[in-house]
């Protein structure tokens, strides 16, 4: 009885309503600012992680895959296709042929590989 006002001013049938859906909402508050602070954690590990690699291993491991990929694409030019796209039929269709150039950006030890592998 001296609670009937309160209860009735937020909606609720009974205080025992409203102390339940609080608590629960509180819970729920409280569980979701743990998953966040976990979460959070977690992130500032891994930040702390990647901060802490050498750098140099990173780019040492990029160039070895730069220089592989350069070799590849060196071997492969000298070996590129010409390709005849089919004609049309008739008297007045011509053959054309197309050839598939590759340009790309290649340090010096590149450049001068890929000019020996061309003579």
């Amino acid at each position: 009885r001296v609670f009937a006002d309160f209860a009735r001013r937020v909606g609720v049938d009974n205080i025992r309503d409203y102390e339940q859906r609080e608590v629960r909402a509180a819970h729920e508050r409280a569980q979701k600012t743990l998953e966040f602070a976990e979460h959070l954690g977690k992130l500032r590990n891994q930040l702390a992680y990647e901060q802490s690699r050498p750098l140099a291993d990173t780019v040492a491991k990029l160039e070895a895959a730069r220089k592989k990929d350069a070799d590849e694409l060196a071997a492969a030019m000298p070996s590129a296709p010409k390709t005849k796209l089919p004609s049309g039929g008739g008297a007045a269709s011509a053959t054309t042929t197309t050839t598939t150039t590759t340009t790309t950006t290649t340090g010096a030890d590149d450049e001068e590989r890929i000019a020996a592998t061309a003579t």
